[in-house]
């Protein structure tokens, strides 16, 4: 007993758990792996079988498809051999149905020849010019369908130019005597397009070969038509089934094989042996597959033996993992003492855990929530590798969705805008080198319909005890709102700096017109006395009309000159200027006669187009203030250009009249159009900008627009509209009512 207790002691710690557990995978595996060895040779005859099946219904299919054309061919030859018009040798009326015919017959071309082979028409050679010679193949096979007076189908035919074709000679008789010759030939490309159109899998080939040994068309890229096959080839011909043959190229293929009762070709379909025996190595592949799933299985059944073993085991490093995550564990009866005391004190670990986690988690949502109502966000960035934790409202002002990226420098500069790209970049990089605290503002890439966000960071270094900086912490909060009121300040401020400026220019306008209207006056006092003597001399003599003419011209342009200052001071004082009611047409010509003197004087060519007019109620010394000025700005305008036209044209428009001034200067800057009417606004040296801005004031308060348009083909066009007088009539009548 003592000997026998002690050899199975040694025997069971000779095999132990492991040994055993191996032992039973292996006995498991032996019935596994035999059987798998069974239906790896089904499944490769099954695969042989198959593959044989396909190579037989592809080939079925192509010869059926190529007869079926060739068929078409024949059965259009049969009927143009019973034509009257070729019975009665009508050749230009049967040339016309031959043409007909071969609409629906693509690549081919029909002849009609003698009994002798001589050709007596050609579909594709023009009337009137001499029939080609027949070629030596052609002739040939009239001869044969002459002599045993049947149609002659699928031969190879070389033509004198060196081609292949494909003939179809059939006898014409009349009275049941053969009088003619139809020939139809067929060009190998058609043949060679229904191969294609069998959709082969990749690796197979399809061929066609006649009774003499030559292809008729092959799947394979280039010009195959007329070209010997080999021997083995050769010894298929008129064999129906399956064969293993070699190549011109010396390819072994197995192939299914059909003769044609039609042309007697042999269509073969096959594919290189290789790839043909393929599914063998597939099902080998399948074998070891089938070999791993088995010792896989057996493998399972070992663990589900040792599970009484091993699952305490596993439940410990569960329930270790459900700790790391602070989850709580349940704690499993194994029956072992040592399992079930770690499970509890596991238990009580993860209580605390979880509390903690709790707690923080928390202190998180206020913080987030506290972000999101500041507009703020917060992250940390590890710089040895690169690491960073952004907070969610840190990711919602980045345009990110929360935890979709990964963190990082690289994360951060994309979402930067690329105007300030390269600045924030760089100031932050100096100060990370620097190991100092830095402020940045930027703006994030905007999205297709949104509009620019800015962004404020700060980050301050984590200086460890040894003096180094390994991370960096900070916020980030949008300061949009903060910008916007900033250039609203600013735009604020320029504005209220033009009203001032603008303020000033009056008090110097209505300064300056109180100065200068008393010399005007004077003026145009000495010019009335100046044409009194004048008249009180006698004698018609011509200068002295003229001089009375200067005279009496001077005197009205000085009492104009004293009327326009009297208007500017009243424009440029408080209250209404004065109205009446004037022809637009008069207004402006007036204006326009000044224009044109000033216009001439610089070698301008003025052209003027008064075709409509309408009563208006305005001011007609500020509306031809507004003239003079606009003229006088397409004046200057055109002092360099090479074509010098001014074009002034009145038009009516619904309720109101237009006015024009065009010039064929240099245009206006696309970037100036916005501020063109605004005050201090200029291009001119030495201009104060405040032209175009009077002409605009004048305008508007006469109840009109103006406006300015470029020329494509260079220059300006100012335009201006007054309300017509009934316009404004209407609309009082209106108001009233």
């Amino acid at each position: 007993m003592t000997v026998s207790s002690t050899a199975s002691q040694g025997f069971g710690r000779l095999i132990g758990i492991r040994g055993r557990l191996v032992l039973i995978a292996l006995v498991a595996a032996l019935p596994m792996l035999i059987l798998a060895l069974v239906i790896v040779a089904q499944l490769t005859d099954s695969k042989r079988q198959a593959k044989n099946e396909a190579l037989l219904y592809a080939g079925r299919l192509l010869l059926e498809s190529v007869d079926k054309e060739i068929s078409r061919y024949v059965y259009a030859a049969e009927m143009l051999t019973v034509s009257p018009a070729l019975l009665a040798d009508n050749l230009s009326e049967f040339r016309s149905e031959a043409d007909r015919t071969l609409a629906a017959l693509p690549f081919a071309k029909i002849q009609v020849a003698d009994r002798n082979g001589r050709i007596l028409l050609d579909s594709t050679a023009a009337e009137g010019d001499p029939p080609p010679l027949a070629d030596a193949d052609v002739l040939a096979a009239g001869q044969r369908a002459v002599a045993t007076a049947k149609p002659q189908v699928g031969y190879l035919a070389r033509t004198l130019a060196g081609e292949t074709v494909i003939g179809i000679t059939m006898p014409v008789r009349r009275n049941g005597v053969i009088v003619r010759q139809l020939i139809i030939e067929i060009e190998p490309r058609q043949i060679r397009a229904l191969l294609d159109a069998q959709h082969l899998p990749e690796g197979w080939e399809a061929a066609v070969a006649d009774s003499n040994g030559r292809l008729v068309a092959r799947s394979l890229p280039g010009e195959w038509a007329g070209r010997t096959i080999s021997p083995s080839w050769r010894a298929l011909l008129g064999r129906e089934g399956l064969h293993e043959f070699f190549t011109p190229e010396g390819t072994l293929k197995v192939s299914s094989a059909f003769p044609s009762p039609v042309t007697g070709w042999t269509m073969a379909v096959g594919q290189p042996k290789q790839i043909f025996e393929a599914p063998i190595v597939q099902t080998f592949q399948f074998a070891v597959g089938a070999g791993l799933i088995v010792i896989t299985l057996s493998c399972a059944l070992a663990a589900w033996i040792a599970k009484g073993v091993i699952a305490p085991i596993r439940s410990l490093a569960a329930s270790a993992a459900a700790l790391e995550c602070a989850e709580r564990i349940t704690v499993p009866r194994s029956g072992i003492p040592e399992f079930d005391c770690a499970f509890r004190a596991f238990d009580d670990a993860a209580r605390l855990v979880i509390a903690h986690q709790r707690a923080l988690h928390d202190s998180e949502e206020r913080i987030s929530v506290a972000q999101d109502a500041a507009h703020a966000g917060i992250w940390e960035w590890r710089i040895a590798d690169d690491r960073q934790i952004w907070t969610d409202p840190l990711f919602r002002l980045y345009g990110l969705r929360p935890r979709t990226r990964r963190p990082s420098f690289e994360t951060w500069t994309a979402v930067i805008d690329s105007a300030d790209r390269d600045r924030t970049v760089k100031a932050v990089e100096h100060a990370v080198a620097a190991r100092r605290e830095f402020e940045v503002q930027w703006r994030v890439t905007p999205a297709a319909d949104a509009a620019d966000r800015w962004l404020l960071s700060r980050g301050r270094p984590l200086v460890e005890e040894d003096g180094a900086v390994e991370r960096y912490v900070g916020i980030v909060i949008d300061i949009t709102d903060r910008k916007r009121m900033e250039e609203a300040a600013r735009a604020g401020e320029v504005r209220l700096l033009h009203a001032a400026r603008l303020s000033e220019v009056g008090r110097m306008a209505a300064a300056l017109a109180h100065e200068v209207n008393q010399p005007l006056a004077a003026v145009a006092n000495y010019m009335a006395g100046a044409r009194r003597m004048l008249d009180q001399e006698s004698g018609p003599s011509l200068r002295l009309r003229k001089l009375k003419d200067a005279v009496e011209r001077a005197n009205v342009q000085a009492l104009r000159a004293g009327e326009i200052v009297r208007r500017l001071r009243e424009f440029v004082g408080v209250g209404d200027s004065e109205k009446t009611v004037e022809d637009a047409r008069s207004v402006l010509q007036d204006a326009a006669l000044l224009a044109t003197i000033a216009a001439e004087h610089d070698g301008i060519t003025v052209r003027t187009a008064f075709t409509d007019s309408g009563e208006v109620l305005v001011d007609k010394i500020q509306i031809q203030q507004v003239v003079l000025n606009l003229v006088r700005n397409a004046i200057e305008a055109m002092a360099g250009a090479p074509t010098k036209h001014l074009t002034l044209s009145l038009q009516q428009r619904v309720g109101c009249v237009e006015f024009r001034v065009g010039d064929t200067g240099a245009g206006i800057a696309p970037d100036l159009f916005q501020r063109l009417f605004s005050p201090f606004s200029t291009t001119k040296p030495g201009g104060m900008g405040i032209g175009l801005t009077v002409c605009r004031e004048i305008v508007e308060a006469h109840g009109g627009k103006i406006w300015a348009d470029s020329v494509p083909a260079g220059g300006t066009v100012f335009s201006f509209t007054l309300p017509l007088l009934r316009s404004e009539l209407t609309l009082a009548e209106q108001g009233v009512a």
